[in-house]
C-alpha cells in the first residue's frame, strides 16, 4: 500500500481550493504537504527495505542485521508530528478538511504500524526457523560424530586384537625354532658312544669286596689308634 495513495492525493486537492482565497496560507500548507509527503516516501521505502529483507532466505536473516524496523517505526513517528504541525497551521474556519486530513492521516500510520508488526513477527518467526535448523544440524554433526567415535574405537580395538595375535604368533614361532634347534642336537647325541665311555672310567675304579690289599696303598690289620701325644714314632701314619 502506497502511503501516497489516491485519497490522500484528492484531499490535497481539495484543500488547495478551499484556500486559493488565502495565497500565503496556501503556500506555507503546500510546502507542508510536501514535506509530509516525503517523509511517507521514506516510509514506504523502509517498508520495501523490510519486505524484502524478510523474503530472503530463513539463512540471512537475523535480528542483528541492522535497525530497518527501529528506523521505520521512527519515520511513522516523524510522520505522526509532521501532520500535527500541518494540523495546527490550518484555521478554525477549515475545520472540517482539518479533522478529514487528520482521520486519513492516522488511518495510514495505523495501517503501515500494523504491517511492521507484522513483518517484525515475520522475521522473528523466520530467525527461530534458523536457529532450530542449526540446532537440528548441531544434532545430527553430533550424532555423526558419536557413529564415528564408536567405529573407530571398534576399530581400534580389532587393530590391538591383531597386534596381539601377531606378536603372539612371533614368539610361537620362536618356541618351535628353539625346540627344533634343541632336538636337532639332541639328535646328534652317540648314546652307545656315551655308555661305553661311562663303563670305560667304571672298570678304572677300583671296587674291594672283603679285606682286600691295594697296591701302593697302606693298610691296617686293625684300625690305628692315635696316641694322646703323637711323635714320629706313634702317628698314625708309622703303624702297621
Amino acid at each position: 500500500m502506497e502511503l501516497q495513495n489516491d485519497n490522500l492525493q484528492d484531499f490535497f486537492i481539495k484543500m488547495d481550493e478551499a484556500l486559493a482565497v488565502n495565497e500565503t496560507l496556501k503556500t506555507s500548507l503546500s510546502l507542508a504537504v510536501d514535506a509530509l509527503l516525503k517523509v511517507c516516501g521514506e516510509t514506504e521505502k523502509q517498508l520495501e527495505i523490510i519486505r524484502d529483507w524478510t523474503s530472503s532466505e530463513a539463512g540471512d536473516v537475523t535480528l542483528d542485521n541492522g535497525v530497518i524496523i527501529p528506523n521505520a517505526t521512527k519515520i511513522l513517528e516523524e510522520l505522526r508530528t509532521k501532520t500535527q504541525e500541518v494540523l495546527d497551521t490550518i484555521p478554525p474556519t477549515l475545520q472540517g478538511y482539518k479533522e478529514e486530513f487528520k482521520v486519513k492521516i492516522d488511518e495510514l500510520i495505523a495501517t503501515k504500524t500494523q504491517e511492521i508488526e507484522s513483518l517484525k513477527n515475520d522475521l522473528q518467526n523466520k530467525v527461530n526457523e534458523n536457529i532450530a535448523k542449526h540446532d537440528e544440524a548441531i544434532t545430527e554433526d553430533r550424532e555423526a560424530y558419536e557413529t564415528l567415535k564408536a567405529d573407530l574405537e571398534a576399530r581400534i580395538q580389532e587393530i590391538e586384537a591383531q597386534a596381539f595375535l601377531n606378536e603372539f604368533k612371533v614368539f610361537k614361532e620362536s618356541v618351535n625354532q628353539t625346540i627344533a634347534s634343541l632336538s636337532a642336537e639332541v639328535a646328534k647325541l652317540d648314546i652307545t658312544s656315551i655308555n661305553e665311555t661311562i663303563n670305560q672310567k667304571d672298570s678304572q675304579n677300583v671296587k674291594l669286596t672283603g679285606n682286600q690289599s691295594i697296591s701302593d696303598v697302606k693298610t691296617f690289620t686293625t684300625p690305628p689308634i692315635s696316641a694322646t701325644n703323637p711323635s714320629a714314632n706313634n702317628q698314625v701314619a708309622n703303624k702297621a
